[in-house]
C-alpha cells in the first residue's frame, strides 16, 4: 500500500507508513518514524498545495561534548523522548490544520522478533515488551490526531505481549 493510496483514501489525512522490518535497533526505528511522518507531510502538500507545516526537526541524543550519539547506542529513555516529541509535533500539526494522521505500521512484530533472537540479556524481552507496550498505548491515546491506525504483524508472541496494555 503506497503512501498516496493511504492518504487518498481518507479525506483530509496525512498518510504515514512505518515498516518496522526496516529497522535494526530502537534508534533506527525512531529515525524511520520521523522519516515516515516527514514523507507523509510532503505527500500531503503535493495533494493539497494550501497545506503547510513546520518541519519536524527532531533533536537526536548528543554526548557531553555535543556530538551525536550513534543511534544503536540510544537508551530506551532517549527513544521514548524522541517518540513523544514526534507525537507532540504531529499533534501540533493536526491542531493547526484540518488534517489528521492515518498511521499504517507494517510488520510491527518483525523488529521485536529480530531483537529477541539476537538477545544476550534475559531481560531483553521484558524491556522490549515495556517499550513497545508504551509506544502502542501512546498511539491509542492520541486517536484525536491519529484517528486512523492500522497495525499489522503475524507473531502471536508479539500480539499477546504488546496489546494487553493498550486494550485494557
Amino acid at each position: 500500500l503506497g503512501g498516496n493510496q493511504l492518504t487518498g483514501s481518507i479525506p483530509d489525512s496525512i498518510g504515514v507508513k512505518l515498516d518496522f522490518s526496516r529497522s535494526k535497533d530502537l534508534g533506527g526505528l525512531m529515525i524511520e518514524f520521523e522519516r515516515a511522518v516527514s514523507n507523509g507531510l510532503e505527500r500531503a502538500v503535493l495533494l493539497d498545495p494550501t497545506f503547510s507545516y513546520d518541519p519536524l526537526e527532531i533533536l537526536y541524543p548528543r554526548d557531553a561534548q555535543g556530538n551525536l550519539i550513534p543511534r544503536y547506542l540510544w537508551t530506551i529513555q532517549q527513544c521514548n523522548e524522541i517518540f513523544s516529541e514526534i507525537c507532540r509535533r504531529m499533534n501540533g500539526i493536526s491542531q493547526s490544520s484540518s488534517k489528521k494522521f492515518a498511521l499504517f505500521i507494517d510488520e510491527y512484530d518483525s523488529f521485536v522478533i529480530k531483537s529477541l533472537q539476537a538477545q544476550t540479556n534475559s531481560d531483553n524481552y521484558l524491556t522490549m515488551n515495556n517499550f513497545f507496550g508504551n509506544v502502542f498505548t501512546k498511539l491509542k491515546a492520541n486517536s484525536e490526531f491519529i484517528p486512523f491506525q492500522f497495525i499489522t504483524g503475524s507473531s502471536r508472541l508479539a500480539i499477546r505481549g504488546f496489546w494487553s496494555g493498550p486494550n485494557n
